[in-house]
């Protein structure tokens, strides 16, 4: 009877923790869309790659068809073929219900991070990954004050959409059913390459280290996942192919001076090896952004700790923080680039190890 007693008070205690969780993570959201929303078009001048994100779906909303006349790499003639066509075609349907101004286009990011973090909130709960609530609670403010995510949401350019695809693609991990689980996973990942190419090159990159520490457990669906991806690149080449701008599309990606394929060409062709020097400093892939930096030199901390207190463990959460923060940085600056807005890709793996 005692024992009955206790268990129900217990449940008790955990549901009253679960709905006072769940009632501060929401005023938490509507709060940070409230102060979003107000200083949109405040917080930061417009710069130009806000105007190269924004100017095709704005030309599609005024009429004039799916062109920009802000991307290098083409003329207002031609169908436009960016490297995040999933951003722009969204954004579209948005300046349809708000109309056009420089809020409503900066508006998007702050519901797609909402977005976002709710569906991370979800999958450490669902995963058992973080078990306190107040850890978890500070796992979104970590996200939502980060320096290199404060800068994607606040600004028009298209990188938010990233972050919401790769947190629906985690969600989607925590379904119970292998079989709609690997299929979810599957529609999720024709989204990957759409979102954007350094969203596929991530998901290889972190793939890759997840399939190292995890092994088995996640075969099944990184297949899924890539199977997906392939069916969005075939997309990709069919919409630009037949609108024939396949070649601007590979020459505005991989041929971009502001990437490493593009300075290797350059290098080549000019034998000016300066350019590749400059986007592989280290500085710039472990210091461009101080909060993922700052997660860095914790990570390294409790590492070199634990090492003293002989409790480090090679497969743990720690180390695959710290192996995650290093390898991921540096493998994507080596597939193109890793700035400022990128640095996301370490800092949401390492701020959730932390919290655990």
């Amino acid at each position: 009877m005692h024992k009955q007693l206790f268990l129900r008070n217990q449940g008790k205690q955990q549901n009253n923790s679960w709905k006072f969780e769940a009632i501060l993570i929401i005023v938490l959201c509507i709060l940070f869309l409230l102060v979003g929303l107000i200083v949109a078009s405040r917080i930061e001048p417009v710069w130009t790659d806000e105007v190269m994100f924004t100017d095709p779906p704005n030309n599609l909303f005024f009429g004039k068809g799916w062109i920009s006349t802000a991307w290098y790499y083409q003329t207002k003639e031609e169908f436009w073929a960016g490297n995040l066509p999933l951003h722009e075609i969204i954004l579209y349907h948005w300046l349809k219900v708000f109309g056009f101004s420089l809020t409503a286009v900066r508006s998007i990011n702050y519901f797609l991070i909402v977005g976002s973090v709710l569906m991370l909130w979800l999958s450490v709960i669902r995963l058992k990954l973080i078990n306190s609530p107040w850890s978890r609670i500070t796992l979104i403010c970590l996200i939502l004050s980060s320096s290199g995510i404060s800068f994607s949401y606040s600004s028009g350019r298209a990188d938010s959409i990233a972050i919401t695809v790769a947190s629906a693609a985690l969600l989607a991990y925590t379904i119970t059913s292998p079989w709609l689980r690997c299929v979810t996973l599957a529609c999720i990942g024709i989204l990957i390459p759409i979102a954007g190419l350094q969203l596929f090159a991530y998901v290889i990159v972190l793939g890759g280290v997840l399939l190292f520490y995890l092994r088995k457990l996640l075969i099944k669906e990184f297949i899924a996942l890539g199977i997906g991806a392939v069916i969005g690149i075939m997309f990709l080449y069919t919409l630009y192919f037949t609108n024939g701008v396949w070649f601007k599309f590979i020459l505005s990606t991989f041929g971009s001076q502001h990437i490493l394929t593009g300075q290797v060409a350059q290098a080549i062709v000019q034998g000016d090896d300066g350019g590749i020097l400059k986007i592989l400093s280290l500085q710039k892939v472990f210091i461009v952004d101080f909060s993922t930096a700052l997660l860095h030199l914790l990570t390294l901390i409790l590492v070199i700790y634990q090492i003293f207190k002989r409790q480090f463990k090679f497969y743990s959460p720690i180390s695959f923080g710290l192996i995650g923060g290093l390898f991921i940085p540096l493998a994507i600056v080596i597939a193109g680039k890793y700035p400022h807005y990128y640095t996301w890709m370490a800092f949401i793996p390492m701020a959730k190890l932390l919290c655990i």
